[in-house]
């Protein structure tokens, strides 16, 4: 790990289950063994960082003395472990300086290989055998005893999804082939002209599933699995109004499209499954006439100079997955699905931190790609159980096109703040 990711962790002023601050100390093996052991249970593992004191005010960064860096030693601190913990943990030792005289010490826990890890020895009164340790998450964080379904079920599904991959890698699951009819032609009408004549993003999954529904059942699915944020997703109107803002039917797929104010959206959601998703940044179209909620707002931030981390990656990406994961649950489908991501007209953008919380200090970050996509290919039932993480990992990558790397855990606190004051 070199500095510049270690401040911007401290720079966001925030733990949480992957990250753990501690002030300067020599090593206290018996105090970090609860720690290193929830952590191993956490699905991506973390970072404990010593050399970071809590103060009143925050976290301030005041490295580790030379005499205590030295009481550090992985060889040593791994062999004594073995002792209290079944399977063996792994982590690495680093050494991040600042140049300016202050070093750290960052342990970086890695995540079990296959089953969770169990304290298997009592250490005093800092571990209990037979017990598993997680990273608390119904109080404030901390490294203990799993005392909720919540906590358990998460280690449960990691387990799950751990054995799975195991399985994929020794070639006993059924490979499948992808569904290819989610390409969206899209129609030739004045609302796609406008959408395309500034920035948009596209979004798309397709299961290797076929399915075979109906026209009326589309309609009723996507009314069961909409998304309610602070715009439902995706959108039908209440009620029929002018044209572009309509529900249509075609042959083999149903279709919204919305021009108000500076929303511009279109869906298209096929017969067999497939669904695409194509919407205009609404930072560019802050302008409309008639939008009383934006008025103004056009002079602050010119159309083609902004992207708004909140409303134009974070809410539309959470939407999108957790609509495809109701989607799943509520056909019970099985087999692969591809998910793809695409922000058009993005080169030269700043990012705007249009957040409900201000977690990080911001410099201005722009980004020199002209688009930004990504897409994944994964099993449905493994997006069923970790749509959260997977929707945070999408957010994380768009983000570093703009070179900002915020804690993972931070964005996602956001998240599970949106789905619980929304859905």
């Amino acid at each position: 790990m070199i500095y510049e990711q270690l401040k911007s962790l401290i720079e966001g002023q925030t733990e949480n289950p992957s990250l753990d601050f501690k002030a300067d100390c020599s090593l206290n093996l018996r105090k970090l063994a609860k720690d290193i052991i929830a952590m191993s249970d956490v699905r991506d593992g973390g970072l404990i960082v010593m050399g970071v004191k809590e103060r009143n005010t925050g976290f301030e960064a005041t490295g580790v003395s030379e005499a205590n860096l030295t009481t550090y030693n992985k060889d040593q601190m791994k062999d004594k472990l073995m002792k209290y913990a079944d399977p063996p943990v792994d982590f690495d030792l680093h050494f991040p300086s600042d140049g300016n005289g202050k070093t750290f010490v960052v342990i970086k826990v890695h995540p079990f290989k296959e089953i969770p890890m169990i304290c298997v020895r009592d250490w005093d009164k800092d571990l209990v055998a037979n017990t598993i340790y997680y990273r608390n998450t119904n109080q404030r964080v901390q490294s203990a005893a799993i005392s909720n379904a919540h906590d358990l079920r998460a280690v449960i599904e990691h387990a799950a999804i751990k054995m799975f991959q195991k399985y994929r890698d020794l070639g006993l699951t059924q490979s499948s082939v992808i569904n290819t009819r989610s390409e969206l032609d899209l129609p030739n009408a004045e609302l796609i002209t406008k959408i395309k004549s500034k920035g948009f993003i596209e979004f798309k999954f397709a299961f290797s599933k076929i399915l075979e529904l109906h026209l009326v059942e589309l309609k009723e699915i996507i009314r069961r699995c909409q998304v309610n944020f602070n715009w439902t997703y995706p959108y039908i109107h209440p009620r029929l109004l002018l044209e572009n803002n309509s529900l249509q039917f075609g042959d083999d797929y149903l279709e919204m499209e919305l021009d108000m104010w500076a929303r511009k959206e279109f869906w298209r959601f096929f017969t067999n499954g497939s669904f695409s998703f194509f919407s205009a940044y609404t930072e560019d179209w802050f302008g409309e006439e008639g939008d009383m909620f934006r008025n103004g707002m056009e002079e602050r931030y010119p159309s083609g100079e902004y992207l708004f981390y909140f409303t134009t990656i974070l809410e539309p990406i959470t939407a999108f997955i957790s609509f495809l994961e109701r989607v799943i649950i509520e056909k019970n489908i099985e087999g692969n699905i591809r998910v793809e991501l695409r922000y058009c007209k993005t080169k030269d953008r700043k990012l705007n931190l249009d957040s409900y919380e201000r977690l990080w200090t911001l410099d201005t970050k722009t980004t020199k790609a002209d688009n930004i996509s990504e897409s994944i290919n994964l099993p449905a039932t493994q997006l069923k159980m970790d749509s959260l993480k997977i929707s945070n990992e999408l957010v994380i990558k768009v983000l570093k096109r703009f070179d900002f790397h915020p804690p993972a855990d931070n964005i996602l606190m956001e998240q599970k703040k949106i789905l619980n004051n929304h859905n």
